[in-house]
């Protein structure tokens, strides 16, 4: 069995991947559907489908987006500097608690797993695998050390409407 920290590792990978396939469903969007991403739903409420089939659902959310495709439930932020890469331990921790594939996968960590995951990643700081950006007092992502200054991590191309291009 993996101990914690591994386990916090593979989790880290798990929602990485999440996050990258909701933002390239996001970008896919975008391409075809220049400016969804401002309609709202209800006021105040910018959500929708991805897909056709209605399987795919996001809700666009301050800073960031919630996906829900595939029996997976995503929540992230995209960063001030445009990536998606950063690890916000809140986000990851709903990653964990709202999949119940999570949940199973990583049973060591249902215990009280917002202070273990906690502790374990400024463990992973501490051993260098993980940096930790302070961007404001609530923005505390943590980046893959190996990832920093990384050309070749996600993009970010949502799309506006062109009537909003050209003003």
């Amino acid at each position: 069995m993996l101990s914690a920290k591994q386990q916090v590792t593979e989790l880290i990978k798990e929602y990485q991947a999440a996050v990258y396939k909701a933002v390239a469903l996001l970008n896919a969007k975008s391409e075809q559907d220049c400016g969804f991403q401002q309609r709202e739903e209800s006021p105040g409420y910018r959500a929708g489908y991805l897909d056709a089939q209605q399987r795919v659902r996001y809700a666009f959310h301050g800073a960031g987006c919630l996906v829900t495709m595939f029996g997976v439930e995503v929540d992230f932020d995209y960063a001030k500097e445009g990536g998606c890469t950063g690890i916000d331990p809140w986000f990851l921790i709903n990653f964990l608690q709202n999949n119940p594939a999570m949940l199973a996968k990583y049973p060591s960590l249902t215990n009280d797993n917002d202070t273990e995951v906690t502790q374990i990643l400024q463990e992973l700081v501490q051993d260098g695998t993980l940096a930790q950006y302070v961007h404001s007092a609530d923005d505390w992502r943590f980046y893959w050390t190996a990832d920093i200054g990384n050309p070749n991590l996600p993009e970010v191309a949502l799309r506006w409407s062109e009537k909003d291009e050209v003003e």
